[in-house]
């Protein structure tokens, strides 16, 4: 009697248990994010975009990468945001940032302790080059002066380099060569601030150390110029936005350079 007890007493803790198991094994639970391991300590956090730079009354998204000392990549971590100066701009819960006034203001992200910083540009807001207010066209024009381009007026106070280049060249050459007599070729100049931001809207002044082997002009597009070959010889071109002045390229017309001028006479 004992031992049928027992028999059976196993076989009931049997199913027992295996009920347990397989009711486990078709829980519902599911966690809100995949788990793939706990977090790990911070090795570094970057915000983008790096260098942001946004009108009044405009927004724009902030976003982070967050690596581990695992070296896992965080791209969604819940991350926590303020600014400094909240008159000139705001930041919400998801990055989001609301520029109000011009001005620069330093933008904060917080996980798990460790700290990252951006710094935000608030330019004035975006116009066309033609506005109407109360009435009255009020129209916003480029003056082009020789040797000058005169439509920035604001950044040049900004600029800490600037770079100078024939339009059609990827690299930067010290020296081009102008083959014909009244050849022209254009340059293009570049005014970047401290931080490598490119500023849109800087005015360069251009100048070449001999005008009558070849002159510079600016042309209706702000950072442009052409260039022209009058006689032979070698000059040095450069241009200035600011206090900074450009690399010098140097333009030679060689000797034997000549004026092609071609004409045809009908029979």
């Amino acid at each position: 009697m004992t031992r049928y007890f027992k028999f059976h007493f196993k076989i009931l803790l049997y199913f027992l248990v295996s009920s347990l198991l397989i009711s486990c094994g078709n829980s519902t639970y599911a966690p809100s994010r995949p788990i793939k391991e706990e977090v790990t300590a911070i090795k570094s956090i970057v915000i983008k975009p790096d260098k942001p730079e946004i009108a009044v009354s405009k927004t724009l998204q902030l976003s982070t990468i967050v690596t581990q000392t695992n070296g896992e990549i965080l791209t969604d971590a819940p991350v926590a945001w303020t600014i400094a100066d909240n008159t000139i701009a705001t930041i919400d819960a998801n990055g989001v940032v609301k520029a109000l006034s011009t001005g620069q203001t330093e933008v904060t992200v917080n996980f798990l302790g460790q700290k990252a910083n951006v710094n935000i540009i608030i330019t004035t807001e975006e116009t066309a080059s033609s506005s109407s207010t109360t009435g009255t066209t009020t129209e916003t024009t480029t003056t082009t002066t020789t040797g000058t381009s005169t439509a920035g007026t604001t950044e040049e106070s900004l600029v800490a380099k600037v770079v100078l280049k024939p339009s059609n060249y990827t690299v930067v050459p010290s020296e081009i060569v102008l083959n014909t007599l009244n050849e022209t070729i254009k340059f293009i100049a570049e005014a970047y601030d401290s931080e490598g931001q490119l500023l849109k809207t800087a005015a360069f002044t251009y100048a070449s150390t001999d005008k009558t082997i070849a002159s510079i002009d600016a042309t209706e597009i702000i950072n442009e110029a052409m260039v022209k070959a009058l006689k032979t010889g070698s000059v040095d071109i450069t241009a200035t936005s600011g206090d900074k002045t450009s690399n010098k390229i140097k333009v030679t017309i060689p000797s034997g350079t000549i004026n092609v001028n071609v004409s045809f006479m009908l029979p």
